[in-house]
């Protein structure tokens, strides 16, 4: 197991970590700098203190991206101000006062990180507070540039940070993440190494400036999608997705996955709400990419303790949306399938006003026969059941989908019969968008 600490804000080797925690723990709270592991003597710049961490300046809303100017070249950076916003927000205060500036990367591992942040070069440095941590459990360190901050035990972070060379899972739930790498990654990698252990004299790579911008978009690469591997075939013990707060369910996946349904087959599903239970035919034979991807993220927990997100009565519910906007989804979209209709009990996949493709992970029940939404919105199953639409006209937005469960019943697939559950209505439903909201995404 390897260490982040902050003077140690060095990373150890396992024993020597320990070796030193258990000495300095015998006698005080706190991990006291020793003389053979302050690296350079000297402070590099004249140190900033500050009494109390910074106010909130940022707006959590936006995304900021910070360019490293460096011995080796730039690289930028950009801060996940909606993951660890009171981090980020230290991090871009103490960018904008130039106390990064003209420090150095004062210690560097090869296929591990590389750490600085600390104005006197000797890893004991800091801006003169600590604030919490924020820990993601989304965010993990899974692959290179990953930012986090150093840290010297729990809610001890303050201005050295680190960012990883590689993937470290030992690293999880141990450091504020709040940052990821979006270009120059091959300038990081190019830092000189630097072990204060081994070599405390030797001076490392030059970090010239850091920058604060504001980006209109999003610059971070898509996730990847789920491997095949992790594509559940049956329900798990443990739903992967059910685990996440439904506010960070928004753009896990690239792509839909890949086919776990037997197409031949005719697929039941019971949707568990607040208010009852209702009872779907899905549509294997009409839309079987439609209904495979609501198998696959129905036993994955996606839609597990979602609120309705919107619900019109006599007219439609709307869930699956994670921020509560229309532009909120699991993170990919799927082609239409035309094969089954929007008839009063449909179940199916919402399209957002100006997309040419069914939303993946918003999921409307149709309370109304509505056909002007055949070619535009996917149906893919069918409400069954006596009085099961008097049920969904009793969902609010004060209701949840507590859980959905999908069975193979085992018998061949046919086009499902188009019929209305239950009592009927002939109103139309005249609403073909999700509605408009005007309030921000909850961070």
């Amino acid at each position: 197991m390897r260490r982040i600490a902050l003077n140690p804000w060095f990373i150890l080797p396992a024993l020597a970590a320990l070796a030193i925690l258990a000495a300095c723990q015998s006698t005080s709270t706190t991990i006291a700098p020793t003389k053979d592991l302050r690296g350079l003597g000297t402070p590099l710049v004249t140190q900033k203190k500050w009494a109390n961490p910074p106010p909130m300046l940022i707006d959590q809303s936006k995304y900021y991206v910070a360019t490293f100017k460096t011995a080796k070249g730039d690289f930028r950076i950009q801060l996940l101000a909606d993951k660890a916003p009171f981090t980020v927000n230290n991090f871009v205060f103490l960018a904008r006062e130039g106390y990064y500036n003209n420090t150095t990367f004062h210690r560097v591992i090869e296929d591990f990180m590389a750490q600085g942040g600390d104005p006197s070069g000797t890893g004991s440095g800091g801006p003169g507070y600590t604030f919490d941590d924020e820990i993601d459990e989304g965010l993990k360190f899974d692959k290179a540039g990953v930012l986090a901050m150093a840290n010297y035990g729990t809610n001890t972070n303050g201005s050295q940070f680190f960012i990883t060379l590689k993937e470290y899972p030992d690293l999880n739930g141990r450091y504020t993440i709040f940052g990821q790498v979006i270009s120059g990654m091959d300038v990081v990698s190019a830092l000189k190494l630097r072990d204060p252990n081994t070599n405390p004299t030797s001076a490392g790579d030059a970090l010239y400036s850091v920058t604060i911008e504001e980006s209109p978009i999003n610059l971070l690469p898509p996730p990847t999608a789920t491997p095949t591997l992790n594509v559940p075939r049956q329900t798990p013990s443990v739903k992967s997705l059910a685990t996440l707060e439904v506010t960070k369910r928004g753009k896990l996946f690239t792509g839909p996955p890949d086919t776990v349904i037997d197409p031949t087959h005719a697929y039941r599903a019971t949707i568990q709400t607040t208010k009852g239970n209702l009872v779907f035919d899905l549509c294997t034979a009409e839309a079987p990419k439609s209904v495979n991807n609501f198998v696959v993220l129905s036993r994955m927990g996606y839609w597990d303790n979602f609120p309705i997100n919107y619900a019109e009565r006599h007219k439609f519910i709307l869930t699956g949306q994670p921020s509560g906007l229309q532009d909120s989804d699991i993170g990919y979209t799927i082609p239409h399938e035309t094969g089954c209709s929007n008839v009063a009990g449909a179940l199916g996949y919402w399209t957002p006003e100006g997309a040419t493709e069914s939303s993946a992970g918003q999921i409307y029940i149709l309370m109304v026969t509505n056909k002007a939404l055949d070619g535009k919105n996917t149906a893919f199953g069918r409400l069954i059941g006596d009085n099961a639409l008097s049920l969904v006209n009793e969902l609010t937005t004060a209701d949840k989908i507590l859980s959905i469960t999908i069975v193979d019943t085992g018998t061949a697939a046919t086009v499902t019969q188009t019929r209305t559950p239950g009592p009927t209505r002939t109103a139309t439903a005249t609403r073909t968008e999700t509605p408009t909201h005007t309030s921000s995404p909850t961070k």
